[in-house]
């Protein structure tokens, strides 16, 4: 009696609900498609430290890390009281260093599914300065790629460029780009070839803009 009452209602099932669906999924190695979190612009990724407005967050160290010291709440003087300063002491065998600033905080180079849709902006600004005048290094935005991926393949690059000891603002321009899931929301490269010296870099004000 049991039995055929099981039977009957899983036929029920069938006939009032198209079918019974399991919560179970098929295991996958490949994520599928996804899109960041809608938003609209301007949308920084750093205005000072410990604001509100800040998103992705600088995790992604690459190449000679030990390189490298980091400071988001650098004093630099009144007008920019908050700013990142980056020191880069070349001394490491694989003789560059770098950093992504992505989504979620804890992503792993993209292990983790997160970003944000950004179809709003048309480009990302950012103020920089050395502190001598002369140092090079090259920015991007997205490229980020590991289990998931950033909709923007490969990264839009400045190049490599020479900063001077006074702030100038640098445009990357992101127009027409598929811009839908972006996880690496910046990113800061330099090597020693640009600077055997090593070289100290001030960054301020970076966001996406309409």
């Amino acid at each position: 009696m049991v039995r055929v009452l099981c039977v009957c209602l899983a036929v029920v099932c069938v006939m009032l609900a198209g079918g019974c669906r399991s919560t179970a999924q098929e295991p996958t190695d490949v994520a599928g498609p996804s899109v960041g979190q809608a938003i609209t612009c301007p949308f920084t990724v750093y205005s000072e430290w410990g604001s509100a407005e800040n998103h992705f967050v600088p995790e992604g160290w690459m190449g000679d890390v030990a390189d490298v010291a980091f400071d988001d709440n650098h004093k630099l003087d009144p007008e920019r009281p908050s700013v990142i300063r980056i020191q880069y002491t070349p001394s490491g065998s694989a003789q560059f260093a770098g950093i992504y600033w992505w989504d979620p905080a804890g992503g792993n180079w993209a292990e983790v599914d997160g970003g944000f849709d950004l179809s709003c902006a048309k480009k990302l600004t950012f103020w920089a300065r050395g502190e001598r005048g002369g140092e090079k290094a090259e920015f991007k935005v997205g490229g980020l790629r590991g289990t998931y991926q950033c909709s923007l393949q490969p990264a839009v690059s400045t190049g490599p460029i020479a900063l001077t000891e006074s702030w100038a603002q640098y445009t990357i321009a992101l127009d027409g780009k598929p811009l839908d899931h972006i996880l690496s929301g910046f990113a800061w490269v330099t090597s020693k070839v640009q600077n055997p010296e090593g070289a100290v870099i001030y960054l301020d004000d970076i966001r996406f803009e309409p």
